[in-house]
C-alpha cells in the first residue's frame, strides 16, 4: 500500500514529462474523461480514482471515472423536474443545501447559487405552488440548478471501492481554470490529493492543464497537448 504522504509526489512523477511522464493508455484514458466531460448529456464535473497501474516493470497512471449512487439519484431528480414531475424535489433541495454549506465554508456564495438553493428549498416546501410552472420558467429553475451541480460535485466515501495502488481523487474542469478554493479545501479536510485535468471544448487543439493539489496547495504538473512522453 502506498503510503499517503508519497501520494502527491508519486502523482506528479506519473505525469510530469520530465519524470515518467504519461504513457499511452494513461493519454488514450485521459482523451477518453476529457471527452465524456462535453458529451451533451454531461452535466456535472466527471470524476473518479487515480492511482498506480502496473504492468511487469513498468509503472503508469491509472484513471477510473466514479460516478456515486447518490449523484445517479440528483441527475434523475433534476431531469423529471424538467419535465415537470416535481416528485423527487426535495433531493434536489437537499442537495443545493449541503452543496451551498461546503461552497459557504471557503468563499463567498455566487447569486446564482443561493437563488438556485431559494427557489428548491419553496418548492420543496410548497410544491403545490409550482405545480403550474411554465415550461420556459422550468428550464430557468433547471439551468441554475445545472450551474449549481456543475460547480461541486463530491464523492461519499463508502460508496468507493479504492484501488490497491491508491493516489487520490480526479475531476476536470471544463473551462480551463485554475483548482478553486472549494477543491483546495477539500484536500484538507479529506487528506486526500486531488487531480485536476483542467481543458476546453478545444481540448484537441489547445491541450490540457493538470495540477496535483494537496494540503490546501496545488502545483501545475502538466500543461499541452495529450500525447506520450517521447
Amino acid at each position: 500500500m502506498i503510503r499517503r504522504e508519497d501520494r502527491p509526489e508519486l502523482l506528479e512523477i506519473l505525469i510530469d514529462p520530465n519524470k515518467i511522464g504519461l504513457g499511452q493508455k494513461a493519454i488514450s484514458k485521459l482523451l477518453e474523461i476529457v471527452g465524456l466531460q462535453f458529451q451533451e448529456n454531461t452535466i456535472c464535473e466527471v470524476s473518479g480514482v487515480a492511482y498506480v497501474e502496473r504492468e511487469s516493470n513498468l509503472y503508469q497512471l491509472g484513471l477510473d471515472v466514479v460516478k456515486s449512487q447518490n449523484l445517479i439519484d440528483i441527475e434523475n431528480a433534476i431531469k423529471l423536474f424538467g419535465q415537470g414531475d416535481y416528485s423527487k424535489v426535495s433531493i434536489l433541495a437537499d442537495y443545493a443545501n449541503t452543496t451551498c454549506s461546503s461552497i459557504e465554508e471557503v468563499m463567498e456564495l455566487p447569486i446564482e447559487f443561493k437563488t438556485a438553493r431559494a427557489l428548491f428549498n419553496f418548492a420543496a416546501k410548497s410544491p403545490e405552488k409550482i405545480l403550474l410552472l411554465e415550461k420556459h420558467d422550468r428550464e430557468k429553475w433547471v439551468n441554475l440548478y445545472l450551474e449549481l451541480l456543475g460547480s461541486y460535485v463530491r464523492y461519499n466515501l463508502e460508496e468507493i471501492q479504492f484501488p490497491k495502488d491508491f493516489l487520490g481523487f480526479f475531476h476536470c474542469h471544463s473551462e480551463g481554470s485554475k483548482p478553486s478554493p472549494i477543491d483546495l479545501k477539500s484536500t484538507v479536510k479529506t487528506g486526500i490529493p486531488e487531480l485536476v485535468i483542467s481543458t476546453t471544448t478545444n481540448y484537441k487543439t489547445e491541450g490540457v492543464s493538470m495540477y496535483v493539489c494537496s494540503q490546501g496547495e496545488f502545483k501545475m504538473v502538466y500543461q499541452g497537448l495529450l500525447q506520450p512522453k517521447q
